[in-house]
């Protein structure tokens, strides 16, 4: 029984060196573990903020969409008015248009009415002879009336009869 006791110390020998092997094992394993759970503590944390900070954005990019989106309006609001105060504005000019087309065709008839004038007192010799020649005789010399009848004109001192 003597030689079976050094058998049985080297096997409790291994058994112990295998227990402290396993020992080992288990303390790595643990620290492992730890260090997993602290990872993925740090993983749920991290996403937990990924994720509020998504949120986050989310509401920013939803607040600033409906704050475009009400100014366009606005905008788009105030440009049609501009537009339709500037058509009535159009409408309006269309009578002021008018009169100054008729201020352009009496201008034109005025130098016409001078070119005509101009032409008569060129075939006469002296000015009294372009106031007898419109039928007023009666004013070479006096002094003019400053009013005339309807159908007259009277330019540059003289008095021309409208027909």
């Amino acid at each position: 029984m003597a030689a079976a006791a050094p058998a049985g110390e080297a096997g409790s020998s291994e058994a112990r060196s295998s227990f402290a092997e396993l020992s080992q094992v288990e303390l790595r394993a643990v620290e492992v573990l730890g260090d997993a759970k602290r990872m993925m503590e740090t993983l749920v944390s991290s996403y937990h903020s990924m994720t509020g900070l998504t949120v986050d954005y989310m509401r920013v990019y939803e607040a600033t969409i409906a704050h475009v989106t009400a100014e366009l309006a606005s905008t788009m609001d105030a440009s049609k008015v501009f537009i339709r105060k500037c058509l009535e504005v159009d409408h309006e000019m269309e009578g002021i248009e008018a009169i100054a087309t008729q201020a352009r065709m009496v201008n034109h008839d005025l130098g016409r009415l001078e070119l005509v004038v101009d032409r008569l007192c060129a075939d006469e010799s002296t000015p009294e002879a372009c106031r007898a020649a419109d039928g007023r005789a009666d004013d070479v010399g006096g002094e003019e009336d400053e009013t005339h009848a309807p159908g007259e004109l009277s330019a540059g001192g003289y008095r021309y009869a409208m027909t």
